[in-house]
């Protein structure tokens, strides 16, 4: 019987890290990670199953279990970079790249995001040392509850970061999992423990186990009952207040510019999206514009407008100098957050909306499927749309770029953070460094109009001498990464490229947006369209122009349309690097740019090179932040929200073992045994500061006489107990004190002011620090 219940206790800890496993497909876009973990964490309870049987020592066990989880994570997410499943110096590049791409995702994109390999291998770590621990604690330990804390503590991270879908039914199974294991565990501990005769042993057993499984269902079941009587996180307010000056409701929708950076660092050859268009009409095919930028990322929370609205074409200033594109787009199917539909340049009308209710943002030029559409859009769809392609002239754009322009909208296309005080620093992203300013004014000098000083900033970044194109750099857009891409690393894509160029455009008080979607992609002779695969994501700035609208330009070595040589002075059209071959940098083939022919060409600033003095490049106070430290605002808050629950827990675990005791006490007050009982009970916990601890079936003079085998300062334990078993067996020593007798009563007297001096004198051995660690022990 006893191993029956070992076993089963065993198999219900692994039911309760599956739990944990299926709970995070509330954090991710599709499932298909889940069978991979589902192996690991089988092969991570068996590692510390078999250590723990072959009754080998915790620290030997734990070095086994996590040499094996190195090899698991070879074996599943890194076979191809490894040596016989031995982690190599690829195998460790291509995991930090992973983690870095996970690191992106998690400081800026909202849940469900896709499951990239970073968060996996993540997962993966976490779940397989819960594994060991929790084995330990539930069967070296004995300590069910400690077994339960990394599945609570992934079920509960979930449960704060996840979406809301079937949150009753995953609550629902974590209670039934954890029901079942403290079950197991009770029944485990009767047959290993407890006094009795095999018969009676395996009764007690059966009788635990139907009692609790009863119970068990009782409380699955009315946990159910009562949570669908609850309001719950999908509830929709009474009142939005963001609504209140909005005919319509706002949707908060994750920036393309996350999944740009995820698909630059996984190189991605999944097909996105295929373009039936005329070969030689190819073009970037634009998703939407990030328009805010906080000091930490650009941002955009939408308000769409109808597309039925005649205002929704507002963007399309006039119609001369532009070409009529008719694009097929075909999305394969899509996650539930990922809406943003590509069109080429400036939408002019949808033709087909294939069955969706398509929708038109006119601040950002998206265009997006509705919400009720989202089931069908997720199958994969095909629509077909207009585009006008603009071919400008320089000649048309304004002396002043912002001319005419509406005050709120230039200050919305010009904000950046404060500029920082002598005593403020940069690295905390609240600020923006004046010396970013005083660059874009020094490689501006030349110019005469907005115009030049865009170009020459664009020419500035595709200089050769000044940056190299990079993959192999922080994957975020803040104010620090800002300030080291410029001054140190002189190395990023087109992520930082554009982003620091529409900020320092910004400076100079240019309207200016960063625009994101993808290259044109890869012709397809057969199928005659192109094919749009995840590495042709792509980022780039817009400049408003006055009367004129939003204008593209290319700073991003290597990247551009061609369409539009005679503003960006880019004659040849180029999608490298896309991320194919391998190659990192752009140095080696990078065309030379070709300027427009015009009267300030003679006049363009020579390029800063990268070891230039600071009597060439404004200096200020560097930071010394590296890329990539720049903390997460949600990281923080979730931090101090786990540190106040810890902190809150701790608390709880003093106060109720004083409350605890205080209650025993009252209970107490007339009843010398009970009391006796109590200081018998103060004593062996104070015992347990010095790692003194009674087995189940000891009687307290049992336990003294090992104790004094050992120990020569421990007389008082064995005058405790001598005291105790008389009281035991005493005729008064449970009714009132009224008729209880004098002896009874001198000896409760006794067992009280011995136990005192015992649990001081333990305490005082010990040392503070573990008896404070034992006062916040939640284990006992």
């Amino acid at each position: 019987m006893r191993q029956l219940s070992r076993v089963t206790a065993e198999a219900a800890l692994l039911v309760t890290s599956f739990v944990a496993c299926i709970s995070l497909t509330r954090l991710f876009t599709n499932e298909e990670f889940l069978p991979n973990l589902l192996w690991i964490v089988s092969i991570a309870h068996i590692v510390a199953l078999v250590a723990r049987r072959l009754r080998l020592g915790f620290l030997l066990s734990a070095v086994i279990s996590v040499t094996s989880l190195v090899l698991a994570c070879s074996a599943f997410f890194y076979n191809d970079q490894s040596y016989y499943l031995l982690p190599t110096t690829a195998s460790l590049g291509v995991l930090q790249q992973d983690l870095q791409a996970a690191a992106v995702i998690f400081n800026e994109d909202v849940v469900p995001v896709e499951p990239v390999a970073g968060f996996i291998v993540i997962a993966t770590a976490f779940l397989w040392l819960g594994a060991f621990l929790s084995d330990t604690s539930a069967f070296r330990r004995k300590r069910p509850i400690e077994a339960l804390v990394p599945t609570t503590t992934v079920f509960v991270f979930t449960a704060l970061m996840g979406t809301a879908e079937q949150q009753i039914r995953y609550g629902i199974l974590f209670t039934a999992a954890i029901t079942a294991l403290l079950i197991a565990m009770r029944g485990l501990n009767i047959a290993c423990n407890e006094q009795m005769s095999p018969t009676n042993s395996t009764r007690g057993v059966a009788v635990v186990l139907r009692n609790g499984v009863i119970f068990g269902l009782l409380i699955v079941a009315m946990a159910g009952l009562a949570i669908n009587q609850l309001p719950t996180a999908v509830s929709q307010p009474r009142y939005d207040i963001d609504d209140l000056n909005n005919s319509r409701p706002t949707r908060n929708v994750i920036s393309p510019l996350v999944s740009i950076s995820a698909s630059l660092v996984n190189q991605s050859d999944e097909e996105v999206f295929s373009v039936r268009v005329a070969e030689n009409d190819f073009d970037y095919w634009r998703l939407m514009a990030l328009t805010e930028f906080d000091g930490n990322q650009w941002q955009r929370t939408s308000r769409f407008n109808d597309l039925n609205n005649s205002s929704a074409l507002a963007n399309t200033h006039n119609t001369s100098n532009r070409r009529l594109v008719t694009q097929t787009i075909t999305k394969t199917a899509q996650s539930s957050n990922d809406i943003y539909l590509p069109v080429a340049n400036e939408l002019h009308r949808v033709v087909d909306d294939g069955g969706l209710s398509l929708e038109y943002e006119q601040d950002t030029g998206a265009l997006v499927y509705s919400a009720a559409a989202q089931a069908l859009a997720e199958q994969g769809f095909t629509y077909t749309v207009e585009s006008l392609v603009p071919v400008y002239d320089p000649a048309q754009l304004p002396v002043r770029s912002s001319a005419a322009a509406d005050s709120d909208f230039v200050a919305e296309y010009t904000q950046l953070p404060p500029n920082c005080t002598p005593s403020e620093e940069s690295a905390n992203g609240q600020c923006w460094p004046q010396r970013i300013t005083d660059l874009a004014q020094q490689v501006t000098a030349p110019a005469n109009n907005d115009y030049q000083r865009v170009r020459l900033l664009q020419d500035f970044f595709r200089n050769p001498q000044n940056f190299r194109y990079d993959l192999n750099v922080a994957k975020s857009h803040n104010v620090t990464t800002a300030e080291q891409f410029l001054f140190e690393v002189r190395r990023g894509y087109c992520e930082q490229f554009a982003s620091v160029f529409a900020a320092m455009a910004r400076s100079l008080g240019i309207p200016t947006r960063v625009a994101v979607g993808y290259t044109w992609g890869t012709w397809d002779e057969l199928r005659q369209e192109y094919v749009v695969r995840g590495h042709h994501a792509h980022a780039w700035p817009e400049v408003y122009f006055a009367d004129v609208g939003w204008v593209v330009f290319e700073p991003t070595p290597g990247r551009n349309r061609g369409h539009d040589s005679s503003i960006t002075g880019l004659a040849v059209a180029a999608q490298y690097p896309s991320n194919e071959g391998g190659v990192t940098f752009v140095d080696d083939i990078a065309p030379s740019p070709v300027l427009p022919t015009n009267t300030f060409t003679d006049n363009l600033a020579s390029p800063i090179s990268p070891n230039a003095t600071p009597d060439t490049i404004p200096t200020g106070n560097t930071t010394g932040a590296s890329a990539g430290t720049q903390s997460s605002p949600r990281f923080a808050l979730i931090a101090a929200i786990f540190g106040v629950v810890v902190a809150a827990i701790l608390c709880l675990v003093p106060a109720s073992r004083v409350a605890k005791r205080h209650m025993r006490l009252r209970l107490a007050t007339h009843k010398p045994l009970l009391r006796a009982e109590l200081a018998w009970d103060d004593a062996t916990n104070a015992l347990k500061l010095l790692g003194i601890s009674a087995t189940p079936h000891q009687t307290p003079v049992e336990f003294a006489r090992q104790v004094n085998r050992t120990r020569t300062d421990m007389g008082a334990l064995t005058q405790l107990a001598s005291h105790l078993t008389t009281l035991r067996y005493a005729e008064f020593a449970t009714v009132g004190d009224s008729t209880a007798s004098s002896n009874v009563k001198s000896l409760t007297k006794q067992a009280v002011a011995t136990s005192k001096e015992l649990v001081k004198f333990c305490r005082k051995l010990a040392g503070v620090r573990k008896v404070v660690f034992a006062a916040f022990d939640p284990r006992s």
